[in-house]
């Protein structure tokens, strides 16, 4: 059974047992990971000015609101950018266990 499978048996509370643990253990690797980013990238947004320059203490960097939207665009582009490519990988990562976990019971 495919991991997409399992997960929509799991959405439907078809899943029991050990397979059921093993989809929760991955969501809550996945949320623990998103927060990870999410503050990590909050972090870099604080410390960084428009178009990435560093911020000196006293100066906001934004000389016009426009540069501060385009800096906010930025850096929501960036986390988007970011979750895309955790979910992408935590996705490969899963298909990959799961066709491992598959071969080995044959």
């Amino acid at each position: 059974m495919k991991y997409e499978e399992k997960f929509q048996k799991y959405l439907n509370g078809e899943l029991n047992g050990a397979e059921k643990e093993a989809i929760e253990e991955d969501m809550e690797r996945l949320e623990v990971l998103l927060a990870f980013m999410d503050k990590k990238l909050d972090e870099e947004i604080l410390e960084r000015g428009p178009y990435g320059k560093e911020q000196t203490e006293g100066s906001s960097g934004f000389k016009t609101e426009r540069s501060l939207i385009k800096a906010v665009s930025k850096a929501v582009n960036r986390k988007l950018r970011t979750y895309a490519v955790v979910t992408g990988a935590v996705i490969l990562i899963l298909a990959l266990y799961t066709c491992l976990w598959s071969f080995s019971d044959s």
